[in-house]
């Protein structure tokens, strides 16, 4: 072997020496679940669920709700993924569950209906269960059961969640228990059923209100057209306008 061979070879032991011992320095240096292969939950859930990975989820469910299929799909596989993390986690159980809901008002097969309802109603009244107070969770709720057909028998208890979260909207967006999107949604759809019951009044105290907020989205600005319907009402009527003409902040 030349002096150069022996110079290798030297240098391949003393790296592989290197490398052995700073390997024997990081397994003493992590924690012990790690080391054992259980990685600890909190650790699991920011590898397989990035913290941005909720937010995403919500924000799809949303267009979900408005009624885009592939969204409500995306969605609900991301919530599957998070609940399995974290199964205690009862804001990621509601989500999941109004996902479901969505799903069941998509089915075509009275079957696939009935599977998803009876999943997601599961998990939305063990939400609202678990935590009453929290307006997210009926709105959720409320929300997701509305579009379910009749024999369901769950149209009266959406209408009551609805009603309650809009009763509450715009307190609780201010102290950030609602998104801006949920609470312009509750009120503009409660602003929707008192007009069906002939509360114009109402409907209209909704829908300003929902302006109120200082929000814009698709709900806002379907109140402002809503309050623009009802002040032209009243202008045919030869009644002044019963309320502002506001526009939802930043609207064109």
């Amino acid at each position: 072997m030349n002096r150069w061979s022996k110079r290798g070879f030297r240098g391949n032991v003393t790296y592989r020496a290197a490398s052995l011992a700073i390997c024997g320095l990081l397994l003493i240096a992590l924690p012990l679940p790690v080391f054992s292969g259980k990685i600890p939950n909190s650790a699991s859930q920011a590898v397989s669920n990035p913290p941005w990975l909720f937010a995403v989820a919500v924000k799809l469910h949303m267009k979900a709700v408005e009624g885009d299929r592939q969204a409500a799909r995306d969605s609900r596989r991301m919530f599957e993924d998070l609940v399995a993390a974290d199964p205690a986690d009862h804001e990621v159980a509601a989500y999941l569950g109004s996902s479901y809901l969505l799903a069941a008002s998509m089915a075509l097969t009275p079957w696939g209906k009935w599977t998803y309802a009876k999943k997601g109603l599961r998990l939305l009244d063990g939400a609202v269960e678990t935590a009453p107070a929290d307006p997210r969770m009926r709105f959720l709720r409320g929300i997701s059961a509305r579009g379910l057909p009749g024999w369901f028998g769950r149209g009266s208890q959406a209408d009551a969640d609805i009603a309650a979260v809009a009763s509450t909207a715009r307190r609780d967006f201010l102290a950030d228990r609602l998104t801006g999107e949920m609470a312009a949604y509750a009120l503009y759809l409660e602003g929707l059923a008192r007009n069906r019951r002939g509360d114009a009044e109402g409907a209209g105290r909704m829908w300003t209100e929902a302006l109120a907020l200082g929000v814009v989205n698709t709900h806002t600005k379907n109140a402002e057209r809503q309050l623009a319907r009802l002040n032209e009402g009243r202008k045919r009527e030869k009644a002044p306008a019963r309320f502002p003409q506001a526009r939802a902040a930043g609207a064109s």
